[in-house]
């Protein structure tokens, strides 16, 4: 994008180029206008060998319970995030449960692309019934990734 300067004493405007003076070509500012004028063509443009890395996400292989997402504290009382990180970068599981909840988190040795993280609910306060347990698995690459995953807490029958 072009900046244009004007100056109020002068009535004069400007503008800088981006590449113009640029710290890339400090000694030559012109070279795009004299590659054009010289070859009449253009320049030659050769893409770099080298590609970017690109971060990918982990891949999500087992919430347990997964059952619309309900975790119904009559039957589990616990609960299993599994997955699988394809650049073998380590990932972090974080856990967010209700205040009422007392619960256990353990993470489980797996393969070297393979992570497990398991939540035990040691109590059952009827207060939790329709609250929100969540997990977000991390990798610690930069850019991160994230995985959201939440369950709601179910004490009685529907």
């Amino acid at each position: 994008m072009d900046t244009v300067t004007c100056t109020s004493q002068t009535g004069r405007c400007s503008a800088q180029h981006p590449g113009v003076g640029s710290p890339y070509f400090p000694l030559f500012p012109g070279w795009h206008a004299s590659c054009i004028a010289a070859l009449m063509t253009g320049c030659l443009y050769v893409e770099p060998a080298w590609s970017p890395e690109v971060n990918l996400p982990p891949e999500l292989l087992a919430p347990a319970p997964d059952r619309d997402h309900i975790l119904d504290l009559n039957q589990f009382s616990q609960v299993l995030v599994t997955v699988r990180e394809p650049d073998l970068d380590q990932v972090v599981f974080l856990w967010r449960v209700p205040d009422a909840a007392q619960a256990e988190v353990v993470d489980l040795p797996q393969d070297e692309n393979i992570w497990a993280s398991l939540l035990r609910v040691t109590s059952k306060s009827p207060s939790l019934d329709g609250q929100m347990i969540s997990c977000t698995v991390v990798d610690e690459a930069s850019p991160a990734n994230r995985i959201e995953i939440d369950w709601t807490i179910m004490l009685e029958a529907p």
